[in-house]
């Protein structure tokens, strides 16, 4: 019986050790955005489409819109992606300065044509 016992709490022991040492390993979810306000000259409403999808495609990204008058693409996405995200954009063709201290509401705002302004939620 005492055999059994020690059995017991040795099993417990190893079970616990082994799912400690399986969640310090376990990717950590982050649910922390970065919004970014990226300048593509060369960018129109033709070629939008192509590079939306190819950054659509890298993970936890979104593709929040385009500003075909100002030029402006609107972008979330983890802070891990970012080096992703501008190699993207790169091998797509394109040179692209990026816009410091603003977000995407504020280049939303700053966008002069709404006739050529490209949301999410516009499905373009």
């Amino acid at each position: 019986m005492k055999n059994l016992i020690c059995l017991i709490a040795l099993f417990f022991s190893v079970s616990v050790t082994l799912a400690q040492d399986t969640a310090q390993r376990a990717p950590r979810i982050v649910s922390q955005t970065m919004d970014l306000v990226v300048e593509v000259p060369k960018l129109d409403a033709g070629n939008y489409t192509q590079l939306k999808g190819k950054l659509n495609k890298l993970n936890s990204m979104s593709v929040e819109g385009f500003c075909n008058s100002e030029k402006l693409i609107y972008l979330r996405f983890s802070p891990e992606q970012y080096f992703n995200v501008l190699v993207a954009i790169n091998e797509a063709g394109y040179s692209y300065y990026i816009k410091r201290n603003t977000s995407i509401s504020k280049g939303i705002e700053s966008c002069t044509d709404r006739s050529q302004l490209y949301l999410k939620e516009s499905n373009n």
